[in-house]
């Protein structure tokens, strides 16, 4: 398989071929899609056509429409509050119905389409950090994890529960044992998901999009906070993509480069690299130069893959689009 070049293009209501056919000429050659067009017709012929693989990003437990029917799915941070901010809304982990309402869910996808790639997007424990950038971030004020009955229950009754664990927790103090089990949780439910992909697409490549921090950073909130231990993870996903965009950190291309090459070095998973064209949340613009940067510097230290977001900012931004296209597709002309 290919490296991925990869964008992201969830518009439902984007013109498909003019889609590929951009693609095709920037120098990309996969295509990251909303599920809502996989049953479109044309679909695979323009794919074809295209000569572009296709990618199914599956978000897990970060879903707003399934906690409309269900409140009582939400999962409660540590601090008693609801994981819901905005867009960021966090079902419990331990509810295995909600698995099992996922699994049917990817049932439909892949009954429509075999997709090349599929990556798991939160698949971890909620986090909130207040919107704030990566310096200003202090680990105490992050909220985390799930603190609900469910979850207490199902912890007291695991093997990692201790005496020390449950006055820890009854005090509000951060609990190793708990914590330990909070990552067990997410690669139990790592391992349930990967292996239901893998028996009914067994040719596809599948990648666990992860945060924008290396393992020490922030107080090792990755792994104790998030519950997303690469190691542990390693042994389901054939690629790790941290969502280290720039409207996530933000910061300079260096500090990027500096954050991907730790990355790099925490683990022996491959890992595909993330450029940002435009922030969506944080509305500030990124400079031409910058994203020119950060492109080269992908370039040159990614042996495995990149994804870009997004389609629609690319293709309102033609200083941007005509970089890209230097840089990856400097020959082909329509």
């Amino acid at each position: 398989m290919r490296k991925p070049i990869a964008i992201y293009a969830q518009d439902v209501d984007i013109n498909l071929e003019e889609c590929c056919q951009n693609a095709r000429y920037w120098g990309v050659n996969t295509l990251i899609l909303s599920p809502d067009l996989f049953d479109e017709p044309e679909l695979p012929i323009l794919l074809n056509k295209y000569q572009l693989a296709l990618w199914l990003n599956i978000p897990v437990f970060n879903n707003p429409s399934y906690l409309k029917e269900h409140p009582d799915k939400i999962a409660v941070s540590n601090t008693g509050n609801l994981a819901q901010q905005d867009w960021c809304q966090f079902i419990c982990p331990s509810d295995t119905a909600y698995i099992e309402h996922l699994k049917a869910q990817i049932t439909e996808y892949l009954d429509e389409t075999n997709p090349d790639y599929i990556s798991l997007d939160f698949l971890r424990q909620y986090l909130y950090w207040q919107d704030k950038s990566y310096d200003e971030i202090a680990p105490e004020d992050i909220e985390y994890g799930c603190f609900c009955s469910r979850c207490m229950n199902a912890f007291y009754h695991s093997d990692f529960a201790t005496s020390d664990a449950t006055a820890e927790i009854e005090s509000r103090e951060f609990s190793a044992d708990f914590a330990h089990w909070r990552s067990e949780q997410i690669a139990s439910v790592a391992k349930v998901l990967t292996d239901f992909i893998r028996q009914m697409s067994p040719n596809t490549s599948i990648a666990l999009n992860t945060l924008p921090w290396s393992d020490k950073a922030l107080n090792c909130a990755t792994s104790k906070y998030a519950g997303q231990n690469k190691s542990r993870l390693s042994e389901y996903f054939d690629a790790f993509c941290p969502v280290a965009f720039s409207h996530m950190l933000p910061q300079t291309a260096d500090d990027k480069k500096q954050l991907l090459n730790e990355l790099n070095a925490e683990t022996q998973t491959p890992i595909y690299y993330g450029l940002q064209v435009a922030h969506w949340r944080l509305k500030k613009a990124i400079p031409a130069e910058q994203f020119e940067i950060e492109l080269k510097q992908n370039l040159a230290l990614s042996k495995q893959g990149m994804v870009i977001y997004n389609y629609t900012e690319l293709l309102a931004d033609a200083e941007k689009a005509t970089i890209l296209k230097r840089h990856l597709n400097p020959e082909i002309h329509f």
